[in-house]
């Protein structure tokens, strides 16, 4: 049975994405941002809200947490930037956009597994970019011991990324690292697993080689987002009919090892903008996902 703990309200809000995150002493925080731009950052300790981050113009479609450095997370937002924060501290350390960014609604972000310094991000017209952090590292570090107000904080302008590559036949609505390669899920009836590849005498500029596809039936609606489970060890996506799928990463050619089926008429569909589907196990739960059909 599941039970309610906390629950955090705002009616002047409507919340997009929510993530994870701790600050250095490792107590656990949820970032919840949407409608209205502000991202809150509310302790779940006391059931406070600990920050409120400023800066967005436009809704934030996707928060994600660094997996390394927990205190920070990037934002991604409609107004076509992206942009890392400190939850600790408050304070906004990069900001991704200019003549080298987005150009449309950034819809989805994540960080690189291993290397801590890069992530990637895609928006409504279909183009994914990959950015760097290293050369401005040093600014990440900084939002750890500043002591001034935040307001004061140099925060920099990250204009260039390191990577560019469009798919203008398919919108990308999210993006997942595995290892080097990356999931993109647009609005076609598939998850595309694919290798960035950057063209040679054109810096920058790359394009998609996909190494795999994981087929989804009845998914019509152009923002179904798919999700993996920490350890990114399987991938689970739902569709217009109310059923949820997973895939086991670890299998060439793809193998669904589990479909949940929506058999009941009165069930309400999916709700494709808000989709959040996390499969947390240990390693000794494994069995507990084994190949099958369980119908809802």
């Amino acid at each position: 049975m599941l039970y309610m703990s906390m629950c955090f309200g705002d009616q002047e809000e409507s919340f997009y994405t929510a993530s994870w995150a701790c600050d250095v002493e490792r107590n656990p925080f949820v970032v919840a941002g949407g409608f209205n731009g502000r991202i809150r950052v509310i302790n779940v300790n006391d059931k406070m809200v600990h920050k409120t981050l400023v800066g967005h113009e436009g809704p934030v479609n996707e928060i994600r947490t660094h997996p390394m450095k927990p205190q920070l997370v990037l934002s991604a937002s409609k107004d076509g930037s992206v942009r890392l924060w400190n939850i600790e501290t408050g304070i906004c350390i990069l900001v991704f956009a200019g003549t080298g960014g987005h150009r449309s609604e950034v819809l989805s972000v994540d960080f690189h597994p291993s290397d801590m310094t890069r992530f990637v991000s895609c928006d409504m017209e279909a183009t994914t970019k990959i950015w760097s952090m290293t050369e401005s590292w040093k600014y990440v570090e900084m939002s750890f011991t500043w002591k001034d107000d935040q307001k004061t904080f140099p925060t920099q302008v990250v204009q260039f990324p390191v990577f560019t590559a469009s798919d203008r036949s398919n919108l990308l609505n999210c993006n997942r690292w595995y290892g080097d390669n990356i999931f993109s899920k647009g609005d076609a009836c598939d998850i595309r697993l694919w290798l960035p590849q950057l063209k040679e005498n054109s810096p920058g500029e790359g394009d998609f080689y996909v190494r795999l596809v994981y087929a989804i039936p009845d998914s019509y609606h152009r923002i179904i987002k798919f999700s993996c489970d920490l350890s990114i060890k399987f991938v689970s996506i739902g569709n217009d009919k109310g059923d949820i799928y997973v895939w086991d990463l670890k299998s060439f050619p793809p193998v669904l090892v589990t479909l949940l089926l929506t058999l009941n008429k009165n069930a309400k569909h999916l709700i494709p903008d808000t989709l959040r589907i996390m499969i947390r196990y240990r390693s000794d739960d494994l069995g507990k996902l084994s190949a099958g059909t369980v119908s809802i």
